[in-house]
């Protein structure tokens, strides 16, 4: 088992809220952003290879809309993360998971008892990167 990152975002054509956030934002705060790039990022914890991989399309994107990768260069660009406070119930991540136990069954919850309560086997944590560009 092992810990993966992924960056999921919508193909140029299906990228309808990347667009709407963008003219919102130029609208609301007067920005002159040109163009806007909404990623999803997951934290995958606990993850086989071959998990990953019947999981990839079947739960984090989907072949015709969506590209997902394992790495994305944010080097020098100005970039906003998005993610929920410790505590917060992460609707996206919690859905993830659900669906994975689906694919993969033996995925279950184990009890840590020095923590007091009950751990994911796997687990995933999501965060939305929004990257701007004005060029």
């Amino acid at each position: 088992m092992e810990n993966y990152r992924i960056f999921v975002e919508k193909h140029p054509r299906f990228r309808v809220e990347a667009d709407s956030l963008r003219r919102e934002l130029n609208t609301n705060l007067n920005l002159d952003i040109r163009s806007l790039r909404l990623l999803n990022v997951y934290d995958l914890f606990g993850f086989s290879r071959e998990l990953l991989e019947k999981s990839r399309y079947s739960v984090f994107g989907e072949v015709v809309t969506d590209s997902v990768t394992d790495s994305c260069d944010l080097a020098g660009r100005k970039y906003i993360a998005v993610e929920y406070l410790p505590g917060q119930f992460d609707q996206r991540a919690a859905s993830a998971v659900d669906c994975v136990r689906l694919i993969d069954p033996s995925a279950h919850m184990f009890h840590l008892p020095a923590l007091g309560k009950c751990q994911y086997q796997i687990s995933v944590h999501s965060v939305q990167c929004i990257l701007l560009m004005r060029q």
